[in-house]
């Protein structure tokens, strides 16, 4: 696989058509809460979650909040409704299992106890993808902290913009922009 594009194409065969017409269509914020919060209180309160490339991270009742709650942020200015994000927030254990490493770099706003950032993309339906965000934190570990919905030629953009000089490779993938 070389990029972005294909990764995404050979992973949207993992994603049954029920799934896909559920994040076009989209769920109630309640029900998204209802899903996601029933799934960390059955296993005890954290769910460890590994990728494609096996990269493992975490999320928790809090990082689960952020998640639900990030429709304030580029969601909805990529064009998507809250009810769709709802349905991917719902639904964020299956998307980053099926998500591939596309970024990874340092924290641009330096906070001490951030050690990197980590960016994911996962497909939805289309040309539609999840774009997953990961925090490597000092005393919290590997979490799943947003979710943003966005399409892939946007998403190519987005990486391509956020690749700096100090941006270090996603070197558990072999993708390219």
């Amino acid at each position: 696989m070389g990029n972005i594009a294909q990764c995404i194409e050979a992973a949207k065969a993992n994603v049954p058509e029920g799934k896909a017409r559920e994040y076009e269509m989209g769920i109630s914020k309640d029900e998204a809460k209802t899903r996601l919060f029933s799934q960390i209180r059955c296993n005890g309160g954290r769910i460890a979650i590994k990728n494609r490339d096996g990269i493992e991270r975490y999320i928790n009742k809090n990082s689960a909040r952020k998640i639900i709650n990030s429709i304030r942020g580029s969601t909805a200015k990529n064009g998507f409704t809250e009810k769709q994000h709802y349905a991917a927030a719902a639904d964020i254990v299956f998307l980053y299992e099926n998500s591939t490493k596309v970024l990874n770099h340092p924290d641009y706003k330096k906070r001490s106890k951030v050690e990197s950032i980590n960016r994911f993309v996962a497909p939805l339906y289309g040309d539609t993808c999840a774009f997953i965000t990961g925090k490597v934190i000092a005393d919290q570990g590997r979490k799943i902290h947003s979710l943003e919905l966005t399409g892939i030629g946007k998403l190519e953009g987005t990486i391509g913009a956020a690749k700096k000089p100090n941006s270090i490779p996603a070197t558990s993938s072999p993708l390219t922009i």
